[in-house]
Parts: C-alpha cells; sequence; structure tokens
C-alpha cells in the first residue's frame, strides 16, 4: 500500500529545499533575525504585563526589537560560515561529529 502525500507537504517541502539549498545564507540570516525579534517581542509583553500595576506605563519599544532583529542578522551571519567551515574541516553527520562541533 502507497501512501500518498498531499499537494501541500510536496509544496513545503519544495519551498524547504530551495531555500535550503539554493539561499542557504539569506535563509539562515531571516531566520535568525527573526528568532531574535520574535524572542524580544515576548520578552518586552512579558516586562510590560509585569510591570501593569507600578505607577510607570513601560511602552513597547519598536527600536530595541529592531536592534535585536539586527544583532540576529549578524550572529546569522557569523554562526552561517563558522558551521560552513566546521563542515569542511569535520565532515559528517553522526552523532560523535555534532557532538565535536558543538564543542
Amino acid at each position: 500500500m502507497r501512501i500518498r502525500r498531499s499537494p501541500l507537504v510536496a509544496r513545503v517541502k519544495g519551498v524547504s529545499v530551495y531555500l535550503f539549498d539554493k539561499h542557504l545564507l539569506a535563509t539562515n540570516l531571516g531566520i535568525s533575525a527573526g528568532l531574535s525579534g520574535i524572542g524580544d517581542a515576548i520578552q518586552q509583553n512579558y516586562e510590560i504585563v509585569k510591570r501593569e500595576d507600578s505607577k510607570a506605563k513601560r511602552q513597547y519599544d519598536f527600536r530595541r526589537t529592531f536592534n535585536m532583529s539586527i544583532t540576529g542578522v549578524t550572529v546569522g551571519g557569523v554562526c552561517h560560515f563558522w558551521y560552513n567551515w566546521l563542515d569542511k574541516f569535520l565532515p559528517g553527520r553522526a552523532l560523535g561529529i555534532a557532538c565535536r562541533k558543538v564543542n
């Protein structure tokens, strides 16, 4: 019995292959910037809710989120080239190789 994949799954796989094979640097930069920005947004919302009862109302700082996203782009670029170099220096995907890359 053969399992049929849905067209949505096939499309998502095609997009991921396109992004991670042909545009890896841009994908890594986008993911890193997005995660940094989302992380800062969550943290700021937590800080606002935590200080809800204080007299000084805290407002959301869009500049801070922008700066964190730019930091994410910088770190994402450095990590992209670092891990590409590690892949050439320590080729393979086995658990032992992955542990050596992380250490």
